[in-house]
């Protein structure tokens, strides 16, 4: 794991004694992050890296996480696998997302409004905070890599073979960029 404290120009090796893959970061402040990847790894910071505190859960290898406050937060990952946090990362329940194609990232705007994106075009939206994950059409079959969104209503994805697609209405409709 390394840090910066001068917009990038300078990065500190911090000896985590993580040892798997890592595949994601978030943080929400300058102190409280958390990192997840393969073998269920998924990790907490609340002293900006100096060290990481292991959490348990339903978790299979993971891809994504994101935060929407210091307490609530979602992991997404291999076999469709998503799960949901409202204590930091100390519990972790799992949600349905009604597909085994890895999912490889997450987006919320607010606590209740989110999106993921995966394996062959897979696109999931919710309104209820991950309760309920309803399938939206990419117009595309290729695999979705990221997924971000300026508010509730626009956002883009991009994904493998140079894929952009854009929408202006929360993702009913999916536009090729």
């Amino acid at each position: 794991v390394e840090k910066t404290t001068n917009g990038g120009t300078n990065w500190t090796n911090i000896s985590s004694g993580i040892r798997q893959d890592l595949q994601s970061v978030y943080f929400i402040s300058d102190s409280t992050g958390w990192v997840a990847g393969d073998a269920n790894a998924l990790f907490k910071t609340t002293n900006s890296g100096t060290t990481w505190t292991t959490l348990s859960g339903p978790f299979y290898s993971q891809r994504d996480l994101h935060f929407v406050d210091a307490n609530t937060g979602w992991v997404v990952g291999l076999s469709g696998s998503i799960s949901k946090t409202t204590d930091g990362g100390t519990n972790w329940n799992s949600q349905t997302s009604n597909t085994f194609n890895v999912l490889l990232d997450v987006t919320f705007t607010n606590s209740t409004t989110g999106w993921i994106v995966g394996e062959s075009g897979v696109v999931r939206y919710t309104s209820d905070g991950g309760s309920n994950w309803v399938s939206q059409t990419s117009g595309t079959g290729n695999n979705l890599n990221a997924v971000y969104f300026v508010n509730s209503t626009t956002g883009w994805i991009s994904g493998s073979s140079g894929t952009i697609v854009k929408t202006t209405d929360g993702g009913s409709n999916w536009i090729t960029q």
